[in-house]
């Protein structure tokens, strides 16, 4: 079985993965976009016009490494296992487990069309560390100064002996989010810029800093490869060899 350590991992993994396929989204637009990803969103600074409660990127993340770990383990038992013949049920467990992993791409596929669609409108996206939407078309109130602003590269090598970066080289998205961000420390702003270049503000040890020219590159830029994937399990559900539900095995949804 995975140990803790392995599963907290693999969701880490995910989680950027994610973020990173959230990124390519907005920067598909063509107009840019903000997301702000905080767990203790601080209500008096924002102003959501339109609150939602949209979990299914969440869900599919999760579900996505716990298919993927049973997925692995079933074929790793079979693999030591020092039984001369396979058992069918065992067969069948693993071909359904493999599809169990599958599935959850798709829906992470379609959800992070949605929060797209949630940044075209006017004003950030707001969501969960666990990347659970709670509001769009989000305006920030923030009037704190922003103070020093750190290279975030530079900081995680040599703290502030780190250069500074100008908080008036950057249009409103960047500084309100910055001016946010000084309020709410636990928070992560990122702007894809309509040129698509992409920039993280966090805190880091106390400190502001902003990382530029962010690189996505962990998510896997194929949607033609999504699509063929879709018709393939499409095509293998309406065949009837697979039950039309959420989850083909008895690891529980």
């Amino acid at each position: 079985d995975m140990t803790g350590s392995e599963v907290t991992a693999q969701l880490t993994a995910a989680w950027g993965n994610t973020v990173a396929r959230l990124c390519i989204g907005l920067r598909r637009l063509g107009t840019g976009g903000c997301l702000l990803i905080t767990d203790t969103a601080k209500p008096e600074l924002l102003q959501a016009k339109y609150k939602v409660s949209y979990t299914r990127v969440q869900d599919a993340m999760i579900l996505q490494v716990m298919d993927a770990a049973y997925s692995t383990q079933i074929g790793q038992d079979r693999f030591d296992s020092e039984e001369d013949a396979i058992p069918l049920d065992d067969v069948i467990e693993e071909h359904l487990a493999i599809a169990d992993a599958d599935d959850p791409e798709d829906e992470l596929a379609g959800a992070a069309q949605v929060v797209t669609s949630f940044a075209s409108a006017d004003g950030l996206v707001l969501l969960t560390r666990l990347l659970a939407v709670k509001a769009f078309g989000v305006k920030l109130r923030s009037t704190a100064p922003i103070g020093v602003v750190y290279d975030g590269h530079d900081f995680s090598r040599i703290g502030k002996r780190a250069r500074s970066i100008s908080p008036s080289r950057f249009g409103t998205r960047h500084t309100s989010l910055m001016s946010y961000c000084r309020e709410d420390p636990d928070a992560m702003g990122l702007v894809v810029s309509q040129d698509g270049n992409v920039r993280m503000i966090l805190t880091e040890s106390g400190s502001l800093t902003m990382w530029e020219d962010v690189r996505l590159l962990e998510y896997r830029d194929d949607w033609l490869r999504y699509l063929r994937d879709e018709e393939t399990r499409e095509a293998r559900r309406s065949s009837g060899a697979l039950p039309r539900q959420r989850g083909y095995t008895s690891l529980p949804k």
